[in-house]
């Protein structure tokens, strides 16, 4: 396995944090032109969730 070197490293940490923003910015674009009941409900199950993880 050959070393990896620093500069290396940042380019593909940074590379993977662009994926990661324009996937979450993808997604949020999604969801945003959806009725509100349809973006609600998502929302509800996980605030159900969130408050049994409370528990």
């Amino acid at each position: 396995m050959p070393h990896m070197m620093p500069m290396m490293w940042t380019l593909t940490l940074l590379s993977s944090m662009i994926i990661l923003f324009f996937t979450l910015s993808m997604i949020y674009f999604l969801f945003i032109p959806c009725p509100s009941s349809l973006y609600s409900l998502p929302l509800k199950k996980y605030m159900k969730i969130k408050w049994i993880w409370k528990w």
